[in-house]
């Protein structure tokens, strides 16, 4: 991807629009299994200013001045992005290169289910980043940190690296469920995992309303 601020700005706008149809104000469940067959769960929401964390880019002293707290510049951020009102003045790349490459796989990440089929525990040992669970695929993939608010998982980065690579404890994605934001129960698939006996599939007690996809 060009370094220039003008390519940045037309793929974050492009992203902007496909995060307010796909992801903002949803909640995603995913249902993964490990080599034992276990199951097990992972929640995660999304909201409008999650959004400046995943583009990887630094707002300017100048923008944020005008708004009190990273909460609201990040929202307003959001809102400038939407209706194509972001100037190349008002952000910054990383000094370290993460920026550009963040949006290079930004695009993939911003489908109904992030185009993700693993998900893992992010390895601390990894340097200069701070998130707990990764979503994604081998291209890139999604990192998400627990709210206290939101009582779930809320993404704060994205990562241009083979999710293999990076997390541990790695669990194939068999289904992804999703629902709007303070509606109780999911009843949308947005994936299903091929090669699965659907109806071998038990899912624990909490979640014994779900539907699960027919064999074919």
């Amino acid at each position: 991807m060009s370094s220039g601020k003008s390519e940045a700005l037309a793929i974050i706008f492009n992203c902007a629009e496909k995060y307010e149809k796909n992801l903002k104000n949803k909640n995603l469940l995913f249902v993964c299994m490990d080599r034992n067959k276990k199951l097990s769960y992972m929640e995660v929401e999304f909201n409008a200013s999650n959004f400046l964390h995943l583009t990887g880019v630094k707002l300017t002293d100048e923008f944020k001045n005008d708004f009190k707290g990273v909460e609201r510049f990040a929202k307003v951020f959001y809102k400038k992005c939407l209706v194509k009102r972001l100037r190349i003045k008002d952000f910054d790349f990383s000094d370290d290169g993460t920026t550009q490459l963040k949006l290079t796989v930004l695009p993939m990440l911003m489908e109904e289910n992030l185009s993700a089929n693993s998900i893992g525990d992010y390895d601390v040992f990894k340097p200069r980043l701070y998130t707990e669970k990764t979503a994604g695929n081998i291209k890139g993939c999604m990192g998400f940190v627990f709210d206290e608010n939101a009582k779930k998982l809320i993404p704060n980065t994205i990562l241009n690296e083979d999710i293999r690579n990076i997390s541990s404890n790695q669990k194939r994605i068999i289904l992804t469920y999703q629902k709007n934001k303070g509606k109780k129960e999911y009843s949308k698939i947005i994936y299903k995992a091929k090669k699965i006996d659907w109806s071998s599939i038990c899912f624990s007690k909490e979640y014994e309303y779900l539907p699960k996809p027919t064999n074919e």
